[in-house]
């Protein structure tokens, strides 16, 4: 009977998306793995209305809220001065910010790709893969 078989179809997928939605309430990590097979199970797209807005609103205000039960305040508090440290050391990085050696500008240049848009100086990646090692050097 095709009525059976719809309303099995149906509550299976009620249960899979009420077990998903548990999760993401008790902040249990979700994998892809979850997301790929809820959007296999409905092809059409979803009607939200306010109601569906408001617990998405809610969900990510405590998700970033200082209540939030994945990380203890101390967590938090040690993360954000590691993050500061960091962010005031006096001793830049140098090998990000030191010069870019021949080697390194050839071997990004090998990895652009051809038949992409141009930047706005309208330089195209072709332009730069025909670059001999004179001009190169140059740069």
């Amino acid at each position: 009977n095709t009525k059976c078989f719809r309303r099995l179809i149906k509550n299976k997928y009620d249960k899979f998306v009420s077990n998903l939605n548990n999760k993401i309430k008790s902040g249990k990590t979700i994998s892809w793995h979850d997301f790929k097979k809820l959007k296999k199970m409905k092809k059409s797209e979803a009607k939200l209305d306010n109601s569906h807005l408001s617990v998405f609103k809610d969900f990510y205000a405590s998700l970033y809220s200082d209540e939030h039960r994945t990380v203890d305040m101390m967590t938090k508090m040690a993360l954000l001065d590691d993050a500061d440290q960091i962010a005031n050391s006096t001793s830049p990085n140098e090998d990000l910010n030191g010069q870019f050696t021949l080697d390194e500008l050839n071997r990004a240049i090998k990895n652009l790709k051809s038949g992409k848009a141009s930047s706005f100086a309208l330089i195209s990646n072709e332009i730069i893969k025909g670059l001999n090692q004179d001009v190169r050097q140059i740069i």
